[in-house]
């Protein structure tokens, strides 16, 4: 893990406290706001999901820090979110498509993001960057 990778990690740790509130939380990160179309004559509701500042700040740390990965796609996400197990294996490179592909799938997918922010799948992987931060800080990074 190079110098600017761990300040990353440094900066993304500070979102942790935030990300357990998250976790524990009985309801979801994001709230669902939804509009209908002002033509009676249109039957469209259009929706999203209106997310708290933090997220929008731990976001614009991975996009200013150029972790924002183009081939996300080649990381199983799902496969992932159900087995926690594997988060805590994930090298830096997974880890930053996991992050990615958060992000992207908001997109498509309205609410994506809070999911995986409300089920701990940010905070596990939040979790697995400051381990592997520590280790490479001692000269003994995890494969």
């Amino acid at each position: 893990m190079t110098s600017e990778d761990r300040d990353v990690v440094d900066r993304l740790e500070e979102f942790r406290s935030f990300l357990e509130v998250v976790e524990e939380a009985e309801e979801s990160v994001g709230e669902w706001i939804s509009r209908r179309s002002d033509d009676p004559s249109v039957d469209l509701t259009i929706g999203g999901v209106r997310y708290p500042d933090a997220v929008h700040a731990f976001t614009r740390v991975l996009r200013e820090a150029g972790w924002m990965q183009p081939d996300y796609m080649e990381v199983d996400i799902a496969r992932y979110r159900d087995n926690p197990a594997l988060v805590a294996e994930a090298s830096l490179p997974t880890l930053k498509r996991l992050l990615t592909a958060t992000e992207r799938g908001e997109r498509f997918n309205p609410g994506y993001r809070a999911g995986a922010y409300d089920d701990g799948f940010v905070l596990r992987i939040v979790d697995r960057l400051v381990e592997l931060r520590d280790c490479s800080s001692l000269g003994d990074a995890p494969a």
